[in-house]
């Protein structure tokens, strides 16, 4: 979620990145927009080879799994799973593709995906999976078509979503009420996860709310940033009741 560096815990190019993308609205549907082909990155020793205990699926640029940063299979394995699509871990919802590569410069969907699993694998003995789910193009941008279909799609297989992402009320509207908020709030027994934004701004302020971190559902938890070292509230986070 949102947040400034890591502290030196991982090597670059992926330090010093910001933890949070601002969802660019455009009226396209962003199919093939960055005309790239892939070959898929999912045969890696990364893939699980059983699934067991939590699903969490990362909306963001997708994963590169070939920077040093993972230690462990821990890609979901979607092996014997009918899923539709020919879905090997993820899916790239900006080419409509089956490899969810990052091709960002930051590697943002990479650096979120490496902070959750370093927590699970450092602070608790659960078992866990990550399914990356490309909605950003390599520019940081996404159509809110884009997300939609992602957390539509997420929706159906997670038991935890990040959203490392948001925007503030602006001219396009707040979105509430409508089909992301819905999605969220159909499906109560998966926990979303949102950044509360990087503006310190107090969310709970007239005209200042950020979404999707500030949709009422009880399964939205809104996270802001600490500083290195401390648990203080990092002076660009933003924060609320």
């Amino acid at each position: 979620p949102s947040g400034g560096g890591n502290g030196g815990l991982y090597p670059n190019p992926i330090s010093n990145v910001d933890y949070e993308f601002k969802l660019i609205i455009n009226n396209n549907i962003s199919t093939n927009l960055n005309n790239i082909n892939y070959e898929s990155e999912f045969t890696s020793p990364y893939l699980k080879t059983i699934n067991d205990g939590i699903i969490i699926a990362v909306i963001d640029t997708g994963i590169d799994t070939s920077l040093p940063v993972f230690s462990a299979p821990f890609l979901y394995n979607a092996e014997g799973i009918d899923t539709g699509e020919d879905m090997i871990s993820g899916w790239d919802f900006v080419n409509n593709i089956n490899d969810p590569y990052d091709n960002n410069p930051g590697k943002h969907g990479t650096v979120v995906s490496s902070i959750i699993f370093d927590e699970f694998r450092l602070r608790t003995t659960k078992a866990f999976q990550i399914m990356p789910i490309k909605a950003f193009k390599s520019d940081g941008t996404a159509s809110y078509f884009d997300v939609l279909c992602a957390t539509n799609f997420a929706m159906d297989y997670a038991d935890i979503i990040n959203m490392s992402f948001g925007w503030k009320n602006d001219a396009f509207g707040d979105f509430q009420n409508t089909i992301l908020s819905s999605l969220i709030g159909d499906n109560p027994n998966v926990i979303t996860v949102a950044s509360a934004g990087n503006y310190n701004n107090d969310n709970d302020g007239i005209g200042d709310a950020h979404y999707p971190s500030n949709y009422p559902q009880s399964n939205m938890y809104a996270i802001g940033a600490s500083n290195q070292g401390d648990s203080n509230v990092a002076n660009y986070s933003n924060f609320g009741g």
